[in-house]
């Protein structure tokens, strides 16, 4: 174990003496990685604050259920029961055909209600369940509308769910754009990688020859590489994550400024602390992979595999 842990620092000290040794390379593929990383990066935390503030600031969908104009208390009772028992449902609550009538009774166009109830002799309208699901999803919603048409003495469901179906089709354009973003991020990180590992071993080629002639092992000259591949993409996406956060303080300055004049107040939260670390795994790892692939090849072109 401790002979594992002194060959694992000593490939750390090597990584780090490469990299003192050409600053001014790494620093301009960190800047690569960083720069094109900054843009997929930006656009998810963008992404996460519009749902986030879609989430705390648009209405609620609800569900009516009409009841049958036959319905009576024993069947409004009884529906009641089963809203109370479902566990998808957050709240709800029960509108009578009285209170319906009353509710609209003053409002513009219906001036002449008064006068169709008089001639009917009864109210027209008929009960109804407010409901409030704990999902508001609208698959989750449009279950729900279907399992409520099943039930005894619900004569029709509506449901106001689309405007959040639209939101939910622009969220996930917006995610599959993140997605495509990172595919051709993971590319240019294995490119990138690749390229520079390649670089280094065409320059340590006497001393990686001497090394294995001196009897060390595949993994041993493969290591230092491979570290070197992973801290490029580590510490490029800690780059990118300081970049974005700059952009956000600037942002948020000016938001602040405007919420002055327009009393609002809307402000740009960044990535959370496990997005952040997703972030910076997922770079080193594409680092690392494309180190390995480099190393693989490159090592094997020299004859020593």
């Amino acid at each position: 174990m401790k002979a594992w842990i002194r060959a694992h620092a000593r490939c750390f000290q090597l990584t780090f003496l490469r990299i003192i040794h050409a600053p001014f390379s790494y620093l301009f593929n960190l800047s690569v990685i960083a720069v094109t990383f900054c843009l997929p990066l930006a656009f998810y935390v963008l992404l996460c604050n519009f749902q986030s503030l879609i989430e705390t600031r648009s209405p609620t969908p609800q569900i009516s259920l009409f009841l049958s104009n036959d319905a009576q208390d024993n069947d409004v009772l009884a529906l009641e029961q089963r809203l109370q028992k479902s566990e998808a449902i957050d709240k709800f609550h029960f509108v009578s055909r009285d209170q319906a009538l009353s509710s609209i009774h003053g409002l513009s166009g219906f001036s002449s209600l008064s006068e169709l109830v008089s001639v009917l002799g009864r109210n027209p309208l008929p009960h109804a369940f407010v409901v409030q699901a704990k999902s508001n999803s609208p698959k989750n919603l449009e279950h729900l509308k279907q399992e409520f048409q099943k039930w005894p003495k619900v004569s029709h469901v509506q449901v106001d769910s689309a405007w959040a179906q639209r939101i939910e089709d622009a969220l996930s354009l917006g995610q599959y754009t993140v997605w495509t973003f990172s595919v051709l991020l993971a590319f240019m990180l294995i490119s990138v990688s690749f390229n520079t590992i390649r670089l280094q071993i065409l320059t340590h080629q006497a001393e990686i020859e001497l090394t294995y002639l001196l009897g060390a092992s595949h993994a041993y000259i493969r290591r230092p590489y491979l570290y070197y591949g992973t801290f490029l993409g580590l510490f490029g996406a800690l780059l990118a994550w300081l970049m974005v956060a700059t952009g956000l303080m600037a942002i948020n300055q000016q938001l602040a400024l405007l919420a002055t004049h327009f009393n609002f107040h809307i402000s740009l939260s960044h990535l959370s602390g496990q997005d952040s670390l997703s972030v910076c795994v997922f770079c080193a790892g594409f680092g690392w992979l494309g180190a390995w692939i480099s190393v693989s090849r490159n090592i094997f072109a020299l004859r020593l595999l």
